[in-house]
């Protein structure tokens, strides 16, 4: 329905842009992870993104795209990397434009796993500095969140305990 719509858009960016939108949500609605990705990008407007609601989730949901094709690609490091690199930027994008708390614990997570992953430490020193440099979160559950993975992230076990040791008291 939306595809014959396209051709009338054409003189109204917004519109083309949200409609680009609309078929992302579409396709990611599908599991259709890299025709999602490629129209969300479409879906980013040049310019006056402030003015374009669907922007943040546009972003939120690109960073998620590129998060679940990582899941196909556990062998390919070279592909792993480059997927990684786009959710991140993508997330950083959404932490600049309206940070949201919420952004800030996917990032972290997508900074877990590409640890694991890729066998990266320094992604587990990312998940530490982007945690610090956050602050206090808004929600306890959210801030408990955080906590456990600066934990997970430390780098030895009593620097774990310490950081449990947060939760408790």
């Amino acid at each position: 329905v939306l595809f014959p719509l396209l051709g009338i858009f054409t003189s109204d960016e917004s519109l083309r842009y949200e409609a680009s939108y609309l078929r992302a949500e579409a396709h990611y609605q599908k599991k259709q992870y890299e025709k999602a990705a490629d129209l969300f990008q479409q879906a980013i407007p040049k310019r006056n993104k402030i003015l374009a609601e669907w922007y943040p989730q546009t972003l939120s949901n690109l960073a998620w795209c590129y998060l679940k094709m990582i899941e196909g690609n556990y062998g390919n490091k070279e592909k792993l990397s480059r997927l990684f690199n786009k959710s991140e930027k993508a997330f950083l994008e959404l932490i600049n434009f309206n940070h949201n708390d919420q952004t800030y614990i996917d990032l972290a997570r997508l900074y877990m796993l590409q640890a694991r992953l890729l066998k990266d430490g320094k992604s587990f020193g990312k998940v530490t500095r982007l945690l610090e440099s956050k602050g206090a979160f808004a929600s306890i559950d959210q801030e408990a969140e955080a906590i456990l993975l600066r934990g997970e992230a430390s780098g030895t076990y009593s620097n774990r305990v310490e950081i449990f040791n947060i939760l408790t008291h």
